[in-house]
Protein backbone atom coordinates (compact mmCIF):
# COMPACT_ATOMS: atom_id res chain seq x y z
CA UNK A 1 0.00 0.00 0.00
CA UNK A 2 1.49 3.33 -1.09
CA UNK A 3 1.47 5.99 1.61
CA UNK A 4 2.45 9.66 1.51
CA UNK A 5 4.24 10.27 4.81
CA UNK A 6 6.25 13.12 6.32
CA UNK A 7 9.98 12.48 6.15
CA UNK A 8 11.84 12.01 9.43
CA UNK A 9 15.36 13.08 8.47
CA UNK A 10 16.65 11.69 11.78
CA UNK A 11 15.70 8.17 10.67
CA UNK A 12 18.75 6.84 8.81
CA UNK A 13 16.90 4.16 6.88
CA UNK A 14 13.98 6.34 5.86
CA UNK A 15 16.18 9.25 4.86
CA UNK A 16 18.52 7.06 2.80
CA UNK A 17 15.62 5.49 0.86
CA UNK A 18 14.06 8.92 0.38
CA UNK A 19 17.27 10.56 -0.86
CA UNK A 20 18.01 7.71 -3.29
CA UNK A 21 14.56 8.25 -4.84
CA UNK A 22 15.11 12.02 -5.02
CA UNK A 23 18.49 11.56 -6.69
CA UNK A 24 17.17 9.00 -9.19
CA UNK A 25 14.27 11.21 -10.18
CA UNK A 26 16.30 14.43 -10.38
CA UNK A 27 19.13 13.01 -12.50
CA UNK A 28 17.26 10.80 -14.98
CA UNK A 29 18.05 11.59 -18.63
CA UNK A 30 20.24 14.62 -17.86
CA UNK A 31 23.88 15.45 -18.66
CA UNK A 32 26.13 15.97 -15.61
CA UNK A 33 23.19 17.04 -13.43
CA UNK A 34 23.69 18.97 -10.22
CA UNK A 35 21.68 17.65 -7.26
CA UNK A 36 22.01 18.72 -3.65
CA UNK A 37 24.10 16.18 -1.75
CA UNK A 38 22.66 13.88 0.90
CA UNK A 39 24.73 15.63 3.58
CA UNK A 40 23.55 19.09 2.58
CA UNK A 41 19.91 18.02 2.21
CA UNK A 42 19.85 16.34 5.58
CA UNK A 43 21.41 19.39 7.19
CA UNK A 44 18.81 21.64 5.56
CA UNK A 45 16.01 19.48 6.95
CA UNK A 46 17.43 19.07 10.45
CA UNK A 47 18.69 22.62 11.01
CA UNK A 48 16.00 24.96 9.76
CA UNK A 49 16.20 28.69 10.41
CA UNK A 50 14.46 31.31 8.27
CA UNK A 51 13.94 28.75 5.48
CA UNK A 52 11.35 26.16 6.50
CA UNK A 53 11.13 22.88 4.56
CA UNK A 54 8.27 20.36 4.60
CA UNK A 55 9.43 17.02 3.16
CA UNK A 56 7.32 13.98 2.23
CA UNK A 57 7.90 10.61 0.66
CA UNK A 58 5.72 8.14 -1.22
CA UNK A 59 6.53 4.87 0.55
CA UNK A 60 5.52 1.29 -0.13
CA UNK A 61 6.89 -0.39 2.95
CA UNK A 62 10.56 0.58 3.18
CA UNK A 63 10.77 1.48 -0.51
CA UNK A 64 10.47 5.14 -1.47
CA UNK A 65 8.90 5.73 -4.89
CA UNK A 66 8.85 9.53 -4.91
CA UNK A 67 9.81 12.62 -2.93
CA UNK A 68 8.41 16.09 -2.37
CA UNK A 69 9.71 19.22 -0.63
CA UNK A 70 7.97 22.53 0.01
CA UNK A 71 10.33 25.35 1.00
CA UNK A 72 9.23 28.73 2.28
CA UNK A 73 11.02 31.76 3.65
CA UNK A 74 9.72 33.17 6.92
CA UNK A 75 11.18 36.66 6.33
CA UNK A 76 11.05 37.52 2.60
CA UNK A 77 8.35 36.66 0.04
CA UNK A 78 6.31 34.95 2.73
CA UNK A 79 3.49 34.40 0.22
CA UNK A 80 5.70 32.11 -1.88
CA UNK A 81 6.48 28.40 -1.61
CA UNK A 82 9.02 26.55 -3.75
CA UNK A 83 7.99 23.00 -4.62
CA UNK A 84 10.17 20.12 -5.75
CA UNK A 85 8.71 16.73 -6.72
CA UNK A 86 10.87 13.83 -7.95
CA UNK A 87 9.80 10.35 -9.05
CA UNK A 88 12.32 7.78 -10.37
CA UNK A 89 11.60 6.79 -14.00
CA UNK A 90 10.46 3.26 -13.14
CA UNK A 91 7.70 4.63 -10.89
CA UNK A 92 6.35 7.35 -13.17
CA UNK A 93 2.90 7.43 -14.78
CA UNK A 94 1.32 5.83 -11.72
CA UNK A 95 -0.07 9.02 -10.16
CA UNK A 96 2.68 9.22 -7.52
CA UNK A 97 3.79 12.72 -8.52
CA UNK A 98 0.19 13.91 -8.42
CA UNK A 99 -0.29 12.59 -4.88
CA UNK A 100 2.90 14.23 -3.72
CA UNK A 101 2.03 17.58 -5.29
CA UNK A 102 -1.43 17.42 -3.71
CA UNK A 103 0.22 16.94 -0.33
CA UNK A 104 2.43 19.99 -0.84
CA UNK A 105 -0.58 22.02 -2.01
CA UNK A 106 -2.44 21.15 1.18
CA UNK A 107 0.47 22.22 3.37
CA UNK A 108 0.86 25.42 1.36
CA UNK A 109 -2.81 26.27 1.93
CA UNK A 110 -2.53 25.52 5.64
CA UNK A 111 0.36 27.97 6.11
CA UNK A 112 -1.21 30.67 3.94
CA UNK A 113 0.94 30.54 0.80
CA UNK A 114 -0.67 32.03 -2.30
CA UNK A 115 2.02 31.30 -4.91
CA UNK A 116 3.79 28.03 -5.71
CA UNK A 117 6.96 27.95 -7.80
CA UNK A 118 8.89 24.96 -9.11
CA UNK A 119 11.91 24.44 -11.39
CA UNK A 120 11.57 22.05 -14.33
CA UNK A 121 14.48 20.98 -16.52
CA UNK A 122 13.86 20.28 -20.20
CA UNK A 123 16.45 18.32 -22.17
CA UNK A 124 14.26 17.39 -25.14
CA UNK A 125 10.66 16.59 -26.05
CA UNK A 126 10.70 13.47 -23.84
CA UNK A 127 11.28 15.45 -20.62
CA UNK A 128 8.09 14.95 -18.55
CA UNK A 129 8.20 17.95 -16.20
CA UNK A 130 6.51 20.58 -18.35
CA UNK A 131 3.49 18.45 -19.19
CA UNK A 132 3.13 17.33 -15.55
CA UNK A 133 3.20 20.83 -14.07
CA UNK A 134 0.92 22.26 -16.76
CA UNK A 135 -1.67 19.57 -16.02
CA UNK A 136 -1.68 20.84 -12.45
CA UNK A 137 -2.22 24.50 -13.28
CA UNK A 138 1.36 25.78 -13.44
CA UNK A 139 2.67 27.94 -16.27
CA UNK A 140 6.18 28.95 -17.29
CA UNK A 141 7.10 32.43 -16.05
CA UNK A 142 10.87 32.42 -16.58
CA UNK A 143 13.44 30.36 -18.48
CA UNK A 144 17.20 30.02 -18.18
CA UNK A 145 19.71 27.92 -20.07
CA UNK A 146 21.86 25.57 -18.01
CA UNK A 147 25.39 25.56 -19.37
CA UNK A 148 28.31 23.27 -18.58
CA UNK A 149 32.05 23.96 -18.88
CA UNK A 150 34.40 20.97 -18.98
CA UNK A 151 37.58 21.19 -16.90
CA UNK A 152 40.47 21.57 -16.69
CA UNK A 153 41.29 24.68 -18.70
CA UNK A 154 44.98 25.00 -19.51
CA UNK A 155 47.04 27.82 -17.98
CA UNK A 156 47.57 29.23 -21.46
CA UNK A 157 43.83 29.31 -22.13
CA UNK A 158 43.15 31.03 -18.81
CA UNK A 159 45.87 33.57 -19.62
CA UNK A 160 44.21 34.28 -22.99
CA UNK A 161 40.85 34.81 -21.31
CA UNK A 162 42.11 37.19 -18.63
CA UNK A 163 43.91 39.26 -21.28
CA UNK A 164 40.54 40.09 -22.86
CA UNK A 165 39.89 42.40 -19.88
CA UNK A 166 41.54 45.81 -19.57
CA UNK A 167 40.28 46.38 -16.02
CA UNK A 168 43.72 46.06 -14.43
CA UNK A 169 45.09 48.67 -16.86
CA UNK A 170 42.43 51.06 -15.55
CA UNK A 171 43.54 50.47 -11.94
CA UNK A 172 40.78 48.08 -10.92
CA UNK A 173 41.94 45.47 -8.40
CA UNK A 174 40.73 41.97 -7.53
CA UNK A 175 40.62 40.22 -4.15
CA UNK A 176 39.80 36.53 -3.71
CA UNK A 177 39.05 34.24 -0.80
CA UNK A 178 37.88 30.71 -0.02
CA UNK A 179 35.27 30.04 2.65
CA UNK A 180 33.22 32.58 4.62
CA UNK A 181 33.38 36.23 3.61
CA UNK A 182 36.05 38.16 5.51
CA UNK A 183 34.56 40.77 7.83
CA UNK A 184 36.09 43.64 5.85
CA UNK A 185 34.24 42.55 2.70
CA UNK A 186 30.80 41.71 4.15
CA UNK A 187 29.23 45.12 3.44
CA UNK A 188 30.60 45.36 -0.10
CA UNK A 189 29.54 41.86 -1.08
CA UNK A 190 26.09 42.25 0.50
CA UNK A 191 25.56 45.45 -1.52
CA UNK A 192 26.61 43.74 -4.75
CA UNK A 193 24.37 40.74 -4.11
CA UNK A 194 21.44 43.08 -3.47
CA UNK A 195 22.19 44.87 -6.74
CA UNK A 196 22.35 41.60 -8.64
CA UNK A 197 19.03 40.43 -7.17
CA UNK A 198 17.41 43.68 -8.34
CA UNK A 199 18.83 43.55 -11.88
CA UNK A 200 18.98 39.88 -12.83
CA UNK A 201 16.18 38.90 -15.27
CA UNK A 202 13.42 37.06 -13.41
CA UNK A 203 10.59 36.91 -15.94
CA UNK A 204 7.14 37.05 -14.33
CA UNK A 205 8.06 35.29 -11.10
CA UNK A 206 5.80 36.54 -8.29
CA UNK A 207 8.62 37.45 -5.91
CA UNK A 208 10.31 40.61 -4.69
CA UNK A 209 14.10 40.89 -5.10
CA UNK A 210 15.93 39.92 -1.93
CA UNK A 211 17.78 42.63 -0.03
CA UNK A 212 20.94 41.08 1.42
CA UNK A 213 22.42 42.54 4.60
CA UNK A 214 25.89 41.79 6.00
CA UNK A 215 24.19 39.75 8.73
CA UNK A 216 22.24 37.76 6.11
CA UNK A 217 25.45 37.08 4.21
CA UNK A 218 27.29 36.03 7.33
CA UNK A 219 24.51 33.59 8.22
CA UNK A 220 24.38 32.20 4.69
CA UNK A 221 28.14 31.64 4.69
CA UNK A 222 27.88 29.74 7.96
CA UNK A 223 25.10 27.51 6.63
CA UNK A 224 27.10 26.74 3.49
CA UNK A 225 30.09 25.79 5.60
CA UNK A 226 27.95 23.63 7.91
CA UNK A 227 26.56 21.78 4.87
CA UNK A 228 29.98 21.00 3.48
CA UNK A 229 30.22 23.57 0.69
CA UNK A 230 33.41 25.31 -0.38
CA UNK A 231 32.77 28.88 -1.50
CA UNK A 232 35.25 30.66 -3.80
CA UNK A 233 34.70 34.39 -4.27
CA UNK A 234 36.50 37.08 -6.25
CA UNK A 235 35.66 40.74 -5.70
CA UNK A 236 36.73 43.60 -8.00
CA UNK A 237 37.20 47.09 -6.60
CA UNK A 238 37.23 50.30 -8.67
CA UNK A 239 40.11 52.83 -8.48
CA UNK A 240 38.06 54.99 -6.07
CA UNK A 241 37.49 52.03 -3.73
CA UNK A 242 33.91 51.28 -4.79
CA UNK A 243 33.02 47.57 -5.09
CA UNK A 244 32.50 47.00 -8.82
CA UNK A 245 31.60 43.33 -9.18
CA UNK A 246 32.00 39.81 -7.88
CA UNK A 247 31.84 36.16 -8.88
CA UNK A 248 31.16 33.12 -6.68
CA UNK A 249 31.68 29.40 -7.20
CA UNK A 250 30.32 26.69 -4.89
CA UNK A 251 31.56 23.10 -4.57
CA UNK A 252 29.75 20.41 -2.61
CA UNK A 253 32.06 18.45 -0.36
CA UNK A 254 30.26 15.23 -1.32
CA UNK A 255 30.80 15.88 -5.04
CA UNK A 256 34.21 17.45 -5.74
CA UNK A 257 33.80 16.79 -9.47
CA UNK A 258 31.37 19.67 -10.00
CA UNK A 259 31.25 23.37 -9.22
CA UNK A 260 28.28 25.70 -9.48
CA UNK A 261 28.71 29.24 -10.79
CA UNK A 262 26.45 30.86 -8.21
CA UNK A 263 26.73 34.50 -9.30
CA UNK A 264 28.68 36.80 -11.57
CA UNK A 265 27.68 40.46 -11.43
CA UNK A 266 29.21 43.81 -12.40
CA UNK A 267 27.70 47.19 -11.56
CA UNK A 268 26.39 48.93 -14.68
CA UNK A 269 28.67 51.97 -14.34
CA UNK A 270 31.74 49.72 -14.35
CA UNK A 271 30.85 47.65 -17.39
CA UNK A 272 32.81 47.87 -20.63
CA UNK A 273 36.11 46.57 -19.21
CA UNK A 274 35.16 42.87 -19.35
CA UNK A 275 35.35 42.66 -15.58
CA UNK A 276 33.08 39.61 -15.75
CA UNK A 277 35.70 37.70 -17.76
CA UNK A 278 38.40 38.75 -15.29
CA UNK A 279 36.31 37.57 -12.34
CA UNK A 280 35.46 34.23 -13.93
CA UNK A 281 39.08 33.56 -14.88
CA UNK A 282 40.33 34.41 -11.39
CA UNK A 283 37.79 32.08 -9.82
CA UNK A 284 38.52 29.25 -12.26
CA UNK A 285 42.21 29.52 -11.40
CA UNK A 286 41.33 29.27 -7.72
CA UNK A 287 38.98 26.33 -8.35
CA UNK A 288 41.50 24.29 -10.32
CA UNK A 289 44.09 24.86 -7.57
CA UNK A 290 41.79 24.14 -4.62
CA UNK A 291 39.71 21.34 -6.20
CA UNK A 292 41.81 19.62 -8.89
CA UNK A 293 39.17 16.85 -9.13
CA UNK A 294 36.59 19.28 -10.56
CA UNK A 295 35.44 18.17 -14.02
CA UNK A 296 32.52 20.53 -14.69
CA UNK A 297 31.34 24.04 -13.89
CA UNK A 298 27.59 24.64 -14.13
CA UNK A 299 25.88 27.98 -14.66
CA UNK A 300 22.39 29.24 -15.43
CA UNK A 301 21.84 32.24 -17.69
CA UNK A 302 18.64 33.95 -18.80
CA UNK A 303 18.12 33.52 -22.54
CA UNK A 304 17.91 37.32 -22.95
CA UNK A 305 21.23 38.00 -21.19
CA UNK A 306 23.31 38.15 -24.36
CA UNK A 307 26.36 39.72 -22.70
CA UNK A 308 26.74 36.86 -20.23
CA UNK A 309 26.03 34.26 -22.90
CA UNK A 310 28.83 35.77 -25.00
CA UNK A 311 31.30 35.54 -22.12
CA UNK A 312 30.20 31.99 -21.29
CA UNK A 313 30.60 30.87 -24.89
CA UNK A 314 34.12 32.31 -25.04
CA UNK A 315 35.01 30.29 -21.95
CA UNK A 316 33.66 27.11 -23.55
CA UNK A 317 30.34 26.72 -21.76
CA UNK A 318 27.68 24.87 -23.77
CA UNK A 319 23.92 24.68 -23.27
CA UNK A 320 22.73 21.25 -22.09
CA UNK A 321 19.14 21.95 -21.03
CA UNK A 322 16.58 24.66 -20.34
CA UNK A 323 15.25 25.40 -16.87
CA UNK A 324 11.66 26.61 -16.60
CA UNK A 325 10.31 28.27 -13.48
CA UNK A 326 6.72 27.08 -13.30
CA UNK A 327 4.27 29.12 -11.22
CA UNK A 328 0.74 28.66 -9.92
CA UNK A 329 -1.36 31.26 -8.13
CA UNK A 330 -0.19 34.73 -7.19
CA UNK A 331 -0.74 37.66 -4.87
Amino acid sequence: MLQIVPLDARDDGQFTAWYLALHAGATAGRHAPIVVSATAMRSQLLHQTRAVRHAFGAFNGDQCRGTAVLERDTQDNTHLGEVDVNVPPEHRRQGIGTLLLQQLSEVAAEVGLTTLLGEITVVDHTSPGLAFTRRHGFHSVHTENRLVLDLPLSPSRLAELVQTSDAAEHDYSVTSWAGPTPAEHLTALAQLKTGMNAEVPAGDVDADPEVVTPADLNGRDQRLQDRGYLSLVSLVTAPDGEPAGYSQLLVQGDDPTSAVQDDTYVLTRHRGHRIGAWLKTTNLNALQTAVPTALHVHTWTDETNRAMHTINTQFGFRVVEVMHEMQRGGR
